[in-house]
Order: structure tokens, then C-alpha cells, then sequence
């Protein structure tokens, strides 16, 4: 959570309220260290009660404004998609969208055996370095 990035969303004027209450949300799940949030529609949905419709379509028009840059990323092993991560490029400069999208992530096992996805540092066959996306690291 970054309280920053929070309190930024929450001095947008002249936004809907689904909007604003959309990209506050967003910005709540903001992580400082890797300039990206990545909650899921059905988390947005969940804290914000509104329909996932709604979420998704006040995320498009938050992106027609620049305030939110949608990164999608899919698995490498098996396919298929995973949450979108969000930059927030007003807020914080070094939140920018990956070059090549969709970003490839691949599979990892935490220390339970279950299976999580992440962007490790690597270089890419493109030749972009992607930065890493857990939390924790």
C-alpha cells in the first residue's frame, strides 16, 4: 500500500465517482518498489461494491485521461491471462507501461508448494529488461 499514491488519487477533481473511487482503489494497492498496483476486477468490484462492468469502464476512461496505464500479462507455461497490472504514471514517473505487451510471466512455487506467477529480472528474447513484480521482493 502506498499512502502517497493514495492520497494523490484522492485530490482528482472532476471525475466521476465511480471513477475517482476506482483509481483511489487502484492507488490503495500502489507498490512504491516496483511502480505498479496489479488488484484484480473482482477485488476492484468487491471494495468499490460496483458491477465489474463498471470497474472495467471506468478503468478505460481513467486511461483516456492518462491517469492509469494498463499493463495485461499472461502466463508463459500454460497461457492464458492473469490480473492486470496498472501504472500510475502521473504519480509516480517511473510507472511506465512495459514496451511489449502482453507481459510474460512465468511460473514459481512459494514455500508451500503452490504455484504463483512473476515477472523475474531477466532479459527478454525482445532484449527489455522487465522489472520484477512481487510484492515482497
Amino acid at each position: 500500500m502506498s499512502m502517497g499514491a493514495y492520497r494523490w488519487a484522492l485530490g482528482w477533481d472532476g471525475l466521476k465517482s465511480s471513477e475517482k473511487f476506482v483509481l483511489v482503489m487502484i492507488a490503495d494497492h500502489y507498490n512504491d518498489k516496483v511502480h505498479r498496483s496489479w488488484p484484480s476486477i473482482e477485488r476492484l468490484a468487491r471494495e468499490t461494491a460496483l458491477h465489474r462492468t463498471t470497474v472495467m469502464r471506468a478503468i478505460k476512461l481513467l486511461e483516456t485521461h492518462d491517469l492509469v496505464h494498463v499493463e495485461p500479462w499472461v502466463r508463459a507455461d500454460m497461457g492464458g491471462s492473469l490480473t492486470n497490472r496498472y501504472c500510475l504514471p502521473m504519480y509516480d514517473k517511473k510507472s511506465q507501461r512495459a514496451q511489449h505487451l502482453p507481459v510474460v510471466s512465468y511460473a514459481n512455487f512459494d514455500n508451500d508448494g503452490q504455484r504463483e506467477y512473476d515477472t523475474f529480472p531477466h532479459q527478454w528474447q525482445h532484449g527489455e529488461e522487465v522489472p520484477s513484480y512481487a510484492a515482497g521482493g
